[in-house]
C-alpha cells in the first residue's frame, strides 16, 4: 500500500524489557500502518536511515531545523494497514529530496511490491531515528563479551570460558561493598 507522503512516523517498544515487541507507526491522515519489526531491524533502519541522508549530505548539522521526536498520539489500536516486516529498504530521492521508505512481510516474495512504502522529509526521518533509538535503548543492557541481553537474573554468557554456558550473576552496588570489607 502506497501512502505517498506521510505526515507522522515514529516507533515504539510496548512491553518489558526482554519480552518487547517494536512497532513502527506511520499515519497520513486517516491512513495508518503498523509494522511490527525485531529490535535489529529497528537498530539497522536507523543507521541506514542516517547514512542514507550522510551520503544525501542531508545530515543534521549544528543550527539545522529538524522535526521535534515526539512520539505520535492517539494511534488507533487497528491500523489500516498491519504487517510482520521481513525486509526493509530505504533510499533517497535527488528530484524530491524525500526520504524512501519500503517494507515488506515475512511472506512477501521477492518479486512482489512493498507491501507499504510512504516517503517523507529528512527532518521527519532524523526526528524518526530519534525515537527509534530511544525505543531501543529502553531494553536490558547488553553483555560486553558476547553482545547478548543481560537478564536481571543474571546471564549465560557463551565467551567467558569457551565451552560452558555457567550463569554470570548481576553484580550490584550493595554486594561489591560487602566484598571491599
Amino acid at each position: 500500500m502506497d501512502f505517498g507522503y506521510i505526515s507522522e512516523l515514529d516507533a515504539e517498544a510496548i512491553g518489558e524489557p526482554g519480552r518487547r515487541t517494536f512497532r513502527i507507526r506511520a499515519r497520513d491522515g486517516e491512513m495508518t500502518a503498523s509494522l511490527w519489526v525485531e529490535k535489529q531491524q529497528l537498530q539497522a533502519l536507523s543507521l541506514a536511515i542516517r547514512r542514507v541522508l550522510e551520503q544525501a549530505r542531508h545530515s543534521a548539522e549544528p543550527g539545522a531545523e529538524s522535526q521535534p521526536a515526539v512520539p505520535m498520539q492517539d494511534f488507533p489500536s487497528e491500523s489500516s494497514l498491519d504487517v510482520r516486516v521481513g525486509r526493509l529498504a530505504i533510499g533517497w530521492d535527488e528530484g524530491s529530496q524525500r526520504v524512501i521508505f519500503q517494507a515488506y512481510g515475512i511472506e512477501t516474495p521477492e518479486d512482489d511490491p512493498a507491501d507499504f512504502s510512504c516517503f517523507t522529509s529528512a527532518e521527519r526521518a532524523l526526528a524518526f531515528c530519534d525515537v527509534a533509538d530511544t525505543s531501543v535503548a529502553g531494553g536490558r543492557p547488553v553483555c560486553f563479551l558476547c553482545r547478548e541481553p543481560i537478564d536481571p537474573g543474571g546471564h549465560a554468557c557463551v565467551r567467558s570460558n569457551g565451552h560452558r554456558k555457567e550463569t554470570i550473576p548481576l553484580i550490584d552496588d550493595e554486594s561489591e561493598e560487602e566484598d571491599d570489607r
